[in-house]
């Protein structure tokens, strides 16, 4: 398990108390609510007592791995160059793309393929916002709406577990975080070490459980290649 980075302030909204009990019915229980169902895009989201969710930066193992994930997929070219050198060389990513490039036919083709050799899709919201400033029902639809693309473009229902915000805006904001949880996320993602830095600092970085960063863009596909 990684080490959550918990908030030095109290979570400001109070939490609707648990029933007393259940009430008794021989009601068969409602189906969970399909991808597809557009009322859960509209979910408002609410505080939990639990508290917040972990935000991974970092793994605690000394197994010497790293996690390489890849942010925004703009330049479909680049992308297809980065999944092609990771099967070449036995590696799986993490790719977090924006729902927006998910959709569009060069990506989305790109990514079905590193799905099916066992790239992990994760989220990176619908338009790249960093989600503090919107609303509730603003903030839900650009994490549901991503997901959904996903579903779309793999022809599942595809369940992602981490939501990365835009430059790792409010990664420690309640609302999303209590969103990301009831979707059933696992945490917030975040990084160690970032692929826009020279060479020399991302060999440096280089440790047990160490998360980079990379992005689509020229320079990052150079080096990540190289990496």
């Amino acid at each position: 398990p990684l080490a959550p980075q918990q908030p030095e302030a109290e979570p400001l909204v109070t939490p609707t108390p648990e029933p007393d009990a259940e009430p008794e019915s021989d009601a068969e229980p409602e189906p969970e609510p399909q991808a597809a169902d557009p009322q859960r895009a509209a979910t408002r989201p609410t505080a939990a007592a639990e508290g917040f969710l972990p935000v991974f930066s970092k793994a605690n193992t000394e197994e010497k791995i790293v996690a390489i994930t890849v942010d925004d997929c703009f330049q479909a070219e680049n992308l297809k160059q980065i999944v092609d050198k990771a099967i070449e060389v036995g590696g799986k990513l993490t790719i977090f793309p924006i729902g927006q490039n998910v959709i569009k036919q060069a990506q989305s083709e790109i990514l079905k393929y590193a799905w099916e050799n066992g790239f992990e899709l994760e989220n990176h919201t619908y338009t790249h916002n960093g989600l503090f400033a919107c609303s509730n029902e603003e903030l839900a639809e650009e994490v549901y709406k991503q997901q959904l693309a996903l579903s779309h473009i793999l022809g599942v229902n595809y369940h992602c577990h981490f939501l990365r915000p835009r430059g790792g805006d409010a990664r420690g904001d309640q609302r999303m975080q209590m969103y990301a949880k009831q979707l059933g996320y696992y945490g917030i993602a975040h990084w160690s070490a970032s692929g826009s830095a020279n060479n020399t600092k991302i060999a440096k970085a280089l440790e047990p459980g160490a998360i980079y960063l990379f992005h689509t863009t020229d320079p990052d596909t150079k080096k990540l290649k190289e990496f």
